[in-house]
């Protein structure tokens, strides 16, 4: 269970330009609910964990997460990630938020699938 508190140096960003620093699972419920086609949002922290979600333009809600420093030109993308796909807009603002707050179950609700990536540039 989660003790409620967000992870350390949560950060939100948007494809609408956004960025909240500590956001709230309500925040983050809010930014998923008006997520408009082919829009995304990425929450990352210290740990160099993040969730993200794109809500592509067929209306499908493709959520990923994984960890790993984000690229240097020429360095690593990502040491893991995994992908999931659903089309409730419910299901996705529930598990960013829980995802956010460091809630060890926030991932129950799908099936996830490995997704290989270059592990070096």
């Amino acid at each position: 269970m989660t003790d409620g508190r967000p992870r350390g140096g949560l950060v939100l960003r948007t494809s609408r330009d956004r960025m909240t620093a500590g956001p709230t699972a309500d925040q983050v419920r809010a930014e998923v609910e008006y997520l408009p086609r082919d829009g995304w949002l990425v929450l990352e922290c210290d740990s160099d964990a993040f969730a993200q979600v794109w809500l592509r333009p067929d209306g499908v809600y493709q959520v990923e997460h994984g960890f790993g420093a984000l690229p240097e030109p020429g360095g690593v993308r990502h040491a893991a990630l995994r992908s999931a796909l659903t089309v409730s807009r419910d299901k996705v603002s529930a598990a960013l938020g829980r995802w956010a707050h460091a809630d060890p179950d926030w991932a129950a609700a799908f099936t996830w699938s490995s997704v290989p990536l270059p592990v070096g540039g």
